[in-house]
C-alpha cells in the first residue's frame, strides 16, 4: 500500500488515573514473583480505568483534546475509526455513541476495528485509505482499551503487562505520503484470544500464551521491517527512518526486537515502565513519550498480536502536532 497526499496532523493520549504497580502486585503475588516479572518486562506499574469509566470516556478525553490544540470543527471530521477490542457495547457500534457524544455530522462514515495490539497501524492504513479515495477529507482514528477488568485476577501473567489508555489521531488530506503492508494469519488465534461469555457462569477473560506470541513476534516483525523498509527505499528518497515505533509489548520484546532489526541510528523507543501494554493505544503512547524527547520525523509504526496479525505503516511525523499524555 503506497498513498499520496496524506498528512497525520496530530496525536493525543490519554491514561486512567488510577495506577497499580508492584506494591499491589507483591502484596497479592509475593515480592520475588513480582521483581522477576519487571526485570524481564520492564514495567513497573500499570494505569487501571476507574469503575465505570468506559473505552469510549477514554477515546472522548483523548478526541475533545486534539480536536481543540488542531483548532478542528467537528463539522470538519467525515469519518471516526475505532480501534478496540473493549467496546462500550456488543452493539451498537463505539464509533456511533462516539459519532454522536462528539457532535460529528450525521454524514460521517463511522467503523469499528477489533485488532487488538495490532490495531493502531491497520486503524491508520483505513484512514489513509478514506482519504486518498476521497471518501473523507478529514478522519479520527480512536483507538485504546479498557482490558484489566476483563483479566483473571489471579492471572499474574496478564496483570503484571496490560494497562487501560486511549489515543486520538488526525489523519486528513495533505502533502505527504503513508506507506504500509499488512498480514494476517488465523492459525495463531488458540495462542492469544477472548471468548464471548460462559453461556452458565457468565464469565469470560482474556487468555494469551506469552511464549506463543514471542515466538510470533520474533518471526514475522523482523521479516516486516524489512519488507517496509525496501519498499520505502523504492517509493520514497532513501534515507534513515527516525524511529521505529513497535506496539509496546513490553520492554524485553521491544529491545530484542531492535537488536534483531537494527537500522543504523534508527531508534527503537520503549514506553512501557509506568503504563504497561496498552492494546492498541500503545504505539499511539510511545510517540507521545518520546515527543518530548526527539525531534520526530519519518517513522514507522508496526503493531502485532490477536489473529494473529501484523503489519506497520510509514509516515513523516515531522509535523504532527503530538500532546504530552493526559490523565483523566
Amino acid at each position: 500500500m503506497y498513498l499520496q497526499g496524506i498528512d497525520v496532523a496530530g496525536i493525543a493520549t490519554v491514561i486512567p488515573r488510577r495506577s497499580v504497580g508492584v506494591a499491589k502486585w507483591s502484596e497479592q503475588f509475593g515480592a520475588d514473583v513480582v521483581e522477576r516479572a519487571v526485570a524481564t518486562t520492564g514495567i513497573r506499574s500499570v494505569r487501571v480505568a476507574a469503575s465505570g469509566q468506559r473505552t469510549s470516556d477514554l477515546m472522548f478525553a483523548a478526541a475533545v483534546s486534539l480536536l481543540k490544540a488542531l483548532d478542528l470543527p467537528v463539522e470538519s471530521v467525515d469519518a471516526i475509526v475505532v480501534v478496540t477490542t473493549t467496546p462500550d457495547k456488543r452493539t451498537p457500534a463505539t464509533s456511533c455513541l462516539l459519532q454522536d457524544r462528539l457532535g460529528l455530522p450525521t454524514s460521517t462514515y463511522a467503523v469499528d476495528i477489533t485488532h487488538g495490539c495490532s490495531g493502531y497501524p491497520y486503524g491508520m492504513s483505513l484512514a489513509g485509505m478514506l482519504v486518498s479515495s476521497g471518501v473523507a477529507s478529514t478522519v479520527l482514528l480512536l483507538a485504546g482499551d479498557t482490558l484489566v477488568r476483563h483479566l483473571r485476577s489471579d492471572d499474574s501473567a496478564s496483570r503484571f503487562i496490560f494497562g487501560d489508555g486511549a489515543s486520538a489521531t488526525v489523519v486528513r488530506r495533505g502533502e505527504s505520503f503513508m506507506l504500509g503492508q499488512f498480514h494476517t494469519d488465523g492459525s495463531g488465534a488458540p495462542s492469544l484470544f477472548w471468548d464471548f461469555p460462559d453461556p452458565e457462569s457468565g464469565e469470560t477473560h482474556a487468555q494469551m500464551n506469552g511464549v506463543d506470541v514471542m515466538q510470533f513476534a520474533l518471526t514475522r516483525v523482523p521479516r516486516l521491517l524489512r519488507s517496509l523498509r525496501s519498499h520505502f527505499d523504492e517509493a520514497e528518497t532513501p534515507d534513515a527512518w527516525t524511529a521505529v515505533y513497535l506496539h509496546q509489548a513490553n520492554a524485553f520484546a521491544v529491545n530484542h526486537l531492535a537488536r534483531m532489526c537494527a537500522m543504523g541510528p534508527t531508534r527503537f523507543p520503549v514506553a512501557v515502565e509506568r503504563t504497561g501494554n496498552t492494546g492498541p493505544a500503545s504505539i499511539p503512547l510511545c510517540i507521545s513519550h518520546d515527543a518530548g524527547d526527539h525531534e520526530l520525523g519519518v517513522s514507522a509504526l508496526v503493531g502485532f498480536g490477536v489473529g494473529w496479525s501484523w503489519g506497520g505503516v510509514v509516515v513523516d511525523l515531522s509535523r504532527t502536532v503530538v500532546l504530552p499524555p493526559q490523565t483523566v
